[in-house]
């Protein structure tokens, strides 16, 4: 979930810059729609204010999983 943190904050929680930035802004140059779980970045205290503009933020994963396996997308699972 922090990965979804914009520049201000991530710095102003890890003093350091998002390091996955420049792949998730990439990905979005190439239209893969990349969603954050609501309920967790909630959870972690992060504040809406300061997600990344190209991850969009889904109710929670579940809702996220069970919209798209309904369009045809399947779940792919490594354990």
């Amino acid at each position: 979930t922090k990965s979804a943190l914009n520049t201000e904050g991530f710095t102003s929680l890890f003093k350091t810059e998002n390091p996955d930035l420049k792949l998730i802004n990439a990905l979005n140059t190439v239209d893969v729609k990349l969603f954050v779980c609501g309920q967790s970045f909630l959870a972690y205290g992060y504040d809406v204010a300061n997600k990344t503009e190209n991850v969009k933020l889904s109710l929670s994963a579940l809702t996220a999983l069970v919209k798209y396996q309904s369009e045809g997308y399947q779940l792919i699972t490594f354990n």
